[in-house]
């Protein structure tokens, strides 16, 4: 089990706690150097790359479009006015969705370091699962009506 205590330091990869780490062989004490567009080329013709912008381009249109959207449910659907700071939109909105998002991500990072020795795409994949269930649920929670003014309502519509 690795210690994340002092984790605000830097160490060496060997002091870290991360043995093996692939060294490289090449010498470049020298400086090796090539060019921009060379890096560029290599980059963006890699597939993971297009890969992993595409997967988070996906993630990022649904945190910015619920984000966006949720204070027009709330003033369109709900007739809460934000500019009269109800309590529970403020708590929800403003405190509990972000507070949520670090400590997953917190959560996430140790999770796959310590069951999956450090692959991020399960975790990534079982929370992608999460996400496509949570937005389902909201949307046959939403369709039916559910969701009202009231405290319990305005935390179920910012959870989902």
């Amino acid at each position: 089990m690795r210690n994340y205590h002092g984790f605000l330091r830097e160490r060496d990869s060997e002091e870290a706690g991360w043995p093996g780490l692939i060294h490289d062989e090449v010498d470049s004490s020298g400086g090796a150097r090539i060019s921009i567009g060379k890096c560029f080329t290599t980059v963006f013709t890699h597939p993971l790359v297009w890969f992993y912008a595409i997967a988070y381009a996906c993630t990022g249109a649904v945190r910015s479009s619920s984000d966006q959207l949720a204070v027009l449910y709330f003033h369109d659907v709900l007739k809460l006015n934000p500019e009269d700071k109800p309590r529970a939109l403020v708590w929800t909105l403003g405190f509990a969705v972000p507070m949520v998002a670090v400590v997953g991500s917190l959560i996430s990072g140790i999770v796959s370091d310590r069951f999956f020795k450090g692959h991020r795409s399960p975790v990534a994949m079982g929370l992608y699962f999460l996400q496509a269930v949570v937005i389902g649920l909201a949307a046959v929670v939403i369709y039916s009506g559910v969701v009202g003014p009231t405290r319990g309502g305005i935390f179920l519509a910012a959870f989902s």
